[in-house]
């Protein structure tokens, strides 16, 4: 009986979190053209697609793979968006 009650409880919490997180990258991919490159945007919806299935657990792998990716990409491109700012005009 402890089982069923914590295997549930457990569903509950991580299904929930990981549903609005799938949503939410669902969200991010669809949502970032022109500032994400296409490739990281199609990794974010097949992640998100997984976040989804989270209560599962098997593809609970596939979020910090994606935080890691992400966090790399955002490095970089800070590096070079940095290299070509331009200062606004003053009126």
């Amino acid at each position: 009986m402890t089982y069923v009650l914590s295997d549930t409880s457990l569903n509950v919490l991580y299904g929930a979190g990981g549903s609005l997180l799938g949503f939410a990258l669902i969200a991010l991919g669809r949502g970032a053209r022109g500032q994400l490159p296409t490739w990281l945007r199609r990794v974010t919806l097949i992640v998100a697609v997984l976040a989804i299935g989270s209560p599962a657990y098997f593809p609970a792998f596939a979020v910090p793979i994606w935080a890691v990716v992400i966090g790399v990409w955002l490095v970089a491109a800070g590096r070079k968006s940095s290299a070509r700012v331009v200062p606004e005009p003053t009126a």
